[in-house]
């Protein structure tokens, strides 16, 4: 994911190795810095639980003091930008 400017988003797609992931860890895990951050201190974030085979969406809002709110849907559906 490029670096963001605050208030703006970005998109990312991600596919992961179902071949390779243990299904009791198929969480998205997130990694996060504001400008400024050292960065061996990063924030963090984890994900919901995904079982296999399934395509999700989901919608991240960081928040100026790093919190982070999140929604997302199983595929088909939609979250609003």
């Amino acid at each position: 994911m490029p670096r963001l400017e605050p208030g703006r988003s970005g998109r990312a797609r991600l596919i992961p190795g179902v071949a390779v992931v243990i299904p009791e860890e198929r969480n998205l895990h997130m990694f996060y810095y504001f400008e400024g951050q050292p960065r061996d201190k990063p924030l963090s974030w984890f994900g919901p639980h995904v079982p296999l085979n399934v395509s999700y969406r989901i919608a991240i809002n960081i928040h100026p003091d790093g919190r982070v709110e999140s929604s997302y849907c199983i595929k088909p559906c939609s979250l609003s930008d």
